[in-house]
């Protein structure tokens, strides 16, 4: 649920970003993002794994904000 929650709650906020930064800079960090989402799931620390969900849920943001207008 935390990756819906902030998908949600962060989503609005991509594209206003993306417009202000550009879509390629958004592109950019979307990949770290996921990077650093996937390194959090081979954490035993829940709050690693927390973050790893937040992260998840603002980079689904921006998939399907940034490069779908790309």
């Amino acid at each position: 649920m935390t990756g819906y929650i902030s998908s949600c709650l962060l989503g609005g906020f991509t594209g206003p970003l993306a417009d202000k930064y550009g879509r390629r800079r958004l592109g950019q960090i979307f990949c770290v993002l996921c990077i650093l989402n996937c390194l959090s799931k081979i954490s035993a620390n829940f709050y690693v794994l927390l973050l790893g969900r937040l992260l998840s849920g603002v980079s689904t943001s921006c998939l399907y904000s940034v490069f779908e207008s790309w």
